[in-house]
């Protein structure tokens, strides 16, 4: 009985002295800017084609405390096109850089306009929850893009400190 009553007081103690993570969701809107690399395209029977592409490009936030969700941008996907080029469907998955090299990744649905999800992080995204919705601004002929976001971002990670404060 007394080695119980020795593990509850550590137990107590422990939970006492272990520091509290401040999780922090977001509210936000913001963008990206695309250029594609068709890596193959597929002609369907159905007359529309399959385009397997690697996306480069950057991402952006327009929330100020989402410190570093500013960054490079690389995409994996494949799309549906019609036979006149307008994309009808697709998904895949992104992985953005910041400038400190943190790291988050999502998923991606839809054709011009879809869905995404957070799928995890490293650094400061580690723990990354949420997701929202995405619609194309301006699309080329040549494939290049740029779209608009909304959507939540869960920081587990994220503490209460003003942002740039350690």
């Amino acid at each position: 009985m007394r080695s119980v009553s020795k593990f509850l007081a550590l137990g107590v103690l422990l939970a006492a002295v272990t520091p509290v993570q401040a999780q922090m969701t977001y509210t936000a809107t913001g963008g990206n800017a695309l250029i594609p690399d068709v890596l193959a395209s597929v002609d369907l029977p159905d007359g529309n084609t399959l385009a397997r592409t690697i996306t480069h490009g950057f991402t952006w936030t327009n929330e100020e405390n989402i410190v570093g969700g500013n960054g490079s941008l690389e995409c994996y996907g494949s799309n549906t096109l019609s036979p006149e080029g307008d994309q009808l469907d697709g998904s895949g998955t992104c992985e953005a850089l910041d400038a400190d090299g943190d790291i988050w990744w999502i998923w991606w649905s839809g054709g011009t306009e879809g869905n995404f999800g957070f799928t995890g992080g490293t650094g400061k995204y580690t723990g990354i929850s949420g997701g929202g919705t995405w619609k194309a601004q301006l699309q080329y002929p040549d494939g290049k893009a740029s779209n608009e976001w909304e959507g939540t971002w869960t920081i587990p990670a994220h503490a209460t400190a003003e942002p740039g404060v350690e």
